[in-house]
């Protein structure tokens, strides 16, 4: 149950990549390849195991996709709720049937189809458009790839493509059907508009008793009071013991000991490399720089580097380089270079430019941070041993009030709070814990029941039982007699500016116009358009709706639709029809984009086809216990 708050969490640092290893495919990504560390399996595809640890890099690439939409805000939670997650687990469902399939029916990448596939990435290019094998190495060595690992991304993308294009081949629009949604999307219409607002409706006055009674009758699920539950609580939290907590200096000591690497900095080098295919060319750049040419000059004649191409691997500590190259690049001194280094990536020759000493704190500079961690760490014991001590209680028949007296724990009592956490008066309930869930759980517990125990997010827990509920109920009208005086006035204006907008159709179609109505009203009229079906105007009384009867009309016909306030008039003025003869590309793109989605129907019934051929497992407690 809350086993979790017993765990530590280490501080990592995480490292940006430098490169997003993303090729151009038309409908497939890349998967990962890698494996490794405590997995648990959150699909099966045929006997092929998705783990949710492939899963959450997925989820991540999703996330990443939308959240400049968020401005980087997106939480992983939110992204849930949006079913990023669900979208994730397909795609990789869909990759690996794709793989499946494709193994089956002996689908093959070339090694000259994948070398040319990675010479036309962009990322690997030089500032002239070539392909440069060095630029190439540096990034994969920077991400942690092997050469072999990235080919066999670029081979597996490649065969999906060519299984998902033969079952897409072919797939045609009649001209046509092309040519009449061109038409129906690409017509232009101009109209004048009305805008009738209900705010500006004079002669509302008050409504009489009977009237007032009526309406309050009619619209009395506007004013209902809520639901209120009367909540016991135990709620604690890890800071709730810190105060109980010293810590011996013995044992400050103790943990400042055993944790001096962790609160180091290590020495970091900024190194230079040139990095050669082969042995042979190794050599002879070792030769060259032994007889003193220049670094510069041997990445330039070995390795074939642009003339004054970055050379540098970035900085690094000890650990973050890969193990063929950690001890050479630390015993070198500053302006050194090393002996031809070999590695999976090819040859290495090393050069170190700059040199950042590392630093050990001494303890009274981490004194506060130890101390807070230690006190921490042991109140989450606490935490734990009580929750346990607690369970033990209710389990043995105790009540939350025997059991928080005998432990001595605090006890929380709302008498009555709605969902959204107020009182009857309408105030924020003060003795609400500030827990997520909380009400959540209030409201999902019968009356006389207790929950069980709920973590937090914050790392502690609470349990509450239901005492009372008060049902909704109508509100008297005397109590909310302000309020409905008010939404009486606000739908008689409506009303009249309904009456008003049906009469400026009524004389508009005896021939009056628009801006003689318009002015007799106090109104004006604003001409709008060109404007297409799918257009956005920035009038807010241009709704959806009427844009709608604005292209359903004919010619000088003139339609009404309701607006956040009132109503809104519109005469259709002019009738653009598309041309397809000046608007060749358009009415292509539009050609293309209805064969695109028909291909992506055909493509999500092959998808569900292999899903029967090759059958799909998900398991949703899995996925839940990751997340």
């Amino acid at each position: 149950m809350l086993e979790s708050i017993r765990k530590r969490t280490a501080s990592w640092v995480v490292k940006a990549l430098l490169l997003l290893l993303v090729l151009s495919f038309a409908v497939w990504g890349i998967g990962d390849i890698f494996r490794g560390g405590r997995e648990q399996t959150v699909a099966t595809v045929d006997d092929i195991n998705i783990t949710n640890r492939q899963l959450n890099r997925e989820f991540r690439r999703e996330m990443n996709r939308i959240q400049h939409v968020f401005e980087n805000a997106l939480t992983s939670e939110q992204a849930r709720e949006m079913g990023l997650l669900d979208r994730a687990l397909d795609r990789m469902i869909a990759e690996t049937v794709f793989d499946l399939e494709s193994h089956e029916l002996h689908l093959i990448a070339s090694d000259s189809l994948v070398a040319a596939r990675i010479k036309d990435n962009p990322a690997f290019r030089d500032r002239f458009g070539e392909f440069d094998r060095q630029i190439f190495y540096q990034l994969l060595l920077n991400n942690d790839y092997t050469e072999e690992q990235f080919t066999e991304l670029v081979r597996r993308g490649i065969t999906r493509n060519q299984l998902a294009e033969a079952v897409t081949h072919g797939t045609v629009v009649p001209e046509r059907l092309g040519t009449i949604l061109f038409k129906f999307l690409k017509e232009e219409r101009t109209a004048d508009m009305i805008a009738v607002p209900a705010s500006r409706m004079k002669g509302v006055g008050q409504p009489d008793a009977e009237a007032l009674t009526a309406y309050y009758e009619e619209h009395s699920r506007n004013y209902m009071s809520p639901e209120y539950r009367g909540v016991t609580a135990i709620v604690l939290a890890p800071d709730d013991f810190l105060s109980e907590i010293e810590v011996p200096e013995e044992e400050i000591q103790r943990e400042y000991d055993a944790r001096l690497g962790e609160l180091s900095t290590p020495e970091r080098r900024e190194i230079e490399q040139i990095l050669l295919s082969d042995e042979e060319s190794a050599t002879k750049a070792d030769v060259l720089l032994t007889s003193g040419t220049s670094f510069e000059k041997v990445a330039q004649e070995i390795g074939r580097v642009e003339k004054n191409a970055n050379l540098s691997l970035g900085s690094h500590a000890r650990d973050e380089l890969i193990s063929e190259l950690s001890e050479p690049a630390f015993a070198l001194k500053k302006g050194e270079i090393s002996k031809p280094i070999q590695s999976s990536f090819g040859w290495h020759i090393l050069r170190v430019k700059e040199i950042t000493p590392g630093s050990i704190p001494k303890l009274e500079d981490v004194r506060e941070q130890i101390v807070d961690e230690i006190t921490r760490g042991q109140a989450i014991d606490s935490l734990y041993a009580i929750s346990t001590q607690l369970e033990d209680r209710l389990a043995g028949g105790a009540t939350l009030e025997e059991a928080s007296k005998e432990l001595d724990l605090p006890i929380v009592r709302l008498e009555k709070v709605s969902s959204d956490g107020k009182t009857p008066e309408g105030k924020p309930a003060e003795a609400l814990p500030d827990i997520d869930d909380f009400l959540t759980v209030a409201y999902e517990t019968a009356a006389g029941e207790e929950s069980t125990m709920i973590e937090t997010k914050e790392g502690g827990f609470f349990i509450l039982r239901v005492d009372a509920i008060t049902p909704t109920a109508l509100r008297p009208l005397e109590e909310i007699r302000e309020q409905a005086v008010a939404d009486w006035q606000a739908e008689e204006r409506t009303r009249k500016a309904e009456a008003l907008a049906v009469k400026i159709i009524e004389d508009s179609s005896q021939g009056k116009s628009l801006r003689s109505l318009a002015a007799n009203s106090g109104l004006r009229v604003k001409a709008i358009g060109p404007l297409t079906r799918d257009g956005e105007e920035s009038d807010e009384n241009l709704t959806a709706e009427l844009i709608d009867k604005l292209f359903a009309a004919k010619a000088d016909g003139v339609v009404m639709a309701p607006t956040d306030d009132g109503y809104a008039v519109a005469k259709v003025k002019e009738i653009l029809e598309a041309d397809i003869g000046k608007d060749t590309e358009a009415l292509e793109n539009v050609r293309t984009q209805v064969v695109q989605s028909m291909a992506n129907d055909i493509l999500d019934q092959y998808i569900a086809a292999l899903r029967k051929k090759y059958p799909v497992k998900i398991y949703p407690s899995a996925i839940e216990s990751a997340y």
